[in-house]
């Protein structure tokens, strides 16, 4: 046998390595279901190529369902009756096929049946198997579908289940969700990550008897959650990420849900506040998310975020803000920070740069990324940020400003003050004594040592250069080369070159003649 064959011979014979290609081909999530239907043809095909392609494409094949109809047709009991299907008497032997390809499904991904399933199946299954139906299952995922029989959703259960997610219509059905949420501790013990993401008020008291979960997302935005349920929450050992919509300060006030047997206020001392979160994702207007951070102290926070929504309430928001950011202030640790900011309409709402004072003690920020249309920096304020957080890697501030935007002479700032940062995307008003600022930029740059060193790889600008003559935009791009030795793009917000291509060129440009001369 020559090399070439056994080197192929012991690829084909490596299972982990085959199970990683076959995984590539098989069906994602996002696909539509005529693309999820080829995948599967596909994976079949392959499967019948050579014996060594049986199991891990088989195990990829089955390893996400959407029902258990594909199962159930491998009972030879299980077959169309009168337009439906039914079940008749099954014997010993006919669960055969069924576990040989039930042990590979991880994830049940509930979608509607195609075909009619007499309502008596389920209950005579459940008669005839003695073990869990589907004894790997890792993964249950309910989406926003009222066509989905959600009886599965109770006889699937195995005490091995890490991840449930429940959307939508599954939450409005109280015949499903109270029952399902209060079976939850007894039915999957080992319970790691919960999503509920619905508009229905819900019983929670059962998450707090999962002692077992790490990530946790409550979308519930017309939910109060009591100051009882919060501390409670907090003091969950094991959760590590929580995600929670606050909710949306509307004029028409939303009555609080009743609640059973209501747990007392723990004492002061013995409440954690989320001391153990590494990561947290707040959701809703900012009135709201300061008012449940309130209930927080999260000191071991590694990543925060939060996606405002608009508030129409009219109360004046930067004092929210400043709240967030000072309970945020406790997070020694914390790197990395994502703001989904919405613009109110009114100048005293948008988030400025002054506003992230509170957060400056932080000198461990890796990442500060704020998405919006609008903010308000000066060159000594984005200075202030820059000092304060030397480590950044990733700086993105929105596209555009309100009253005030840093002038390119911040860019000076930043090559001087972090060293590390390796993407920025910054909204920089060119206008305003150009011929000035490119003075001042010079003198910064003759500050610098002879082999300046920095890491900045992509930068974003949003703003014009119509006013930018030739001789100024060599200019500018000089500096911009001496400030950013290794940058390999610069382009504007949209990703197109656009109005920077001149000034990228000439960037180009004068890397290459500096390179050629190393």
């Amino acid at each position: 046998m020559s090399a070439e064959t056994d080197a192929r011979a012991v690829v084909l014979q490596n299972v982990d390595l085959l199970s990683i290609v076959f995984d590539y081909l098989s069906a994602e999530r996002t696909k539509s279901d005529q693309d999820a239907l080829e995948t599967r043809k596909g994976l079949r095909s392959t499967a019948l190529v050579c014996k060594d392609f049986v199991e891990p494409a088989l195990d990829c094949l089955w390893h996400t369902l959407p029902s258990l109809m594909p199962l159930l047709k491998l009972l030879p009991s299980f077959g169309l009756i009168d337009g439906a299907y039914m079940l008749e008497d099954m014997e010993e032997g006919d669960w055969e096929r069924y576990d040989n390809h039930a042990r590979r499904v991880r994830i049940l991904d509930l979608k509607p049946d195609q075909v009619s399933l007499s309502p008596f199946v389920y209950p005579r299954i459940m008669r005839h198997r003695k073990g869990p139906l589907l004894p790997a299952l890792r993964e249950l995922r309910i989406p926003d579908n009222t066509s989905i029989d959600l009886t599965l959703a109770f006889i699937v259960t195995t005490p091995d289940l890490k991840i449930i997610e429940i959307k939508g219509s599954a939450m409005k059905d109280a015949k499903f969700s109270y029952p399902f949420l209060a079976s939850l501790s007894s039915e999957h013990p080992r319970l790691e990550h919960l999503i509920i993401d619905g508009d229905r008020a819900i019983n929670l008291k059962p998450i707090l008897k999962l002692t077992h979960l790490r990530t946790l997302e409550l979308c519930l935005p017309n939910m109060h959650l009591s100051t009882s349920f919060m501390e409670e929450l907090g003091n969950m050992k094991s959760l590590l990420s929580f995600t929670l919509h606050a909710g949306v300060q509307t004029l028409v006030s939303i009555p609080e849900p009743v609640r059973r047997e209501p747990l007392p206020r723990l004492p002061p001392i013995t409440t954690r506040k989320f001391k153990q979160l590494k990561h947290l994702h707040v959701l809703g207007t900012i009135s709201c998310i300061a008012r449940v951070m309130e209930y927080m102290n999260p000191t071991s926070l590694l990543s925060f975020s939060l996606t405002e929504s608009r508030d129409s309430s009219g109360n004046l928001l930067r004092p929210f803000w400043t709240q967030c950011f000072d309970r945020l202030a406790s997070s020694e640790n914390l790197a990395s920070i994502t703001i989904n900011h919405c613009s109110q309409g009114k100048k005293e709402d948008y988030l400025s740069a002054s506003s992230l004072e509170p957060l400056f003690d932080l000198s461990g920020m890796q990442h500060l990324m704020i998405h919006g249309d609008s903010f308000t920096a000066t060159d000594s304020e984005l200075l202030a940020l820059a000092c304060a957080f030397p480590r950044l890697k990733t700086l993105a501030l929105p596209s555009g400003w309100h009253t005030s935007a840093p002038t390119p002479k911040s860019l000076c700032h930043l090559a001087l003050s972090c060293p590390e940062l390796e993407e920025l995307r910054i909204c920089l008003n060119v206008d305003q004594n150009l011929a000035n600022t490119v003075k001042s930029m010079t003198d910064d740059i003759e500050e610098m040592p002879l082999k300046h060193k920095h890491s900045l790889r992509r930068l974003y600008i949003n703003s014009s250069l119509g006013s930018l003559s030739n001789s100024q935009s060599i200019v500018f791009a000089r500096l911009v080369d001496t400030a950013f030795p290794v940058l390999e793009a610069l382009r504007e917000y949209s990703d197109k070159v656009g109005t920077w291509s001149f000034v990228w060129e000439l960037v180009v440009a004068f890397q290459d003649v500096r390179w050629s001369c190393q």
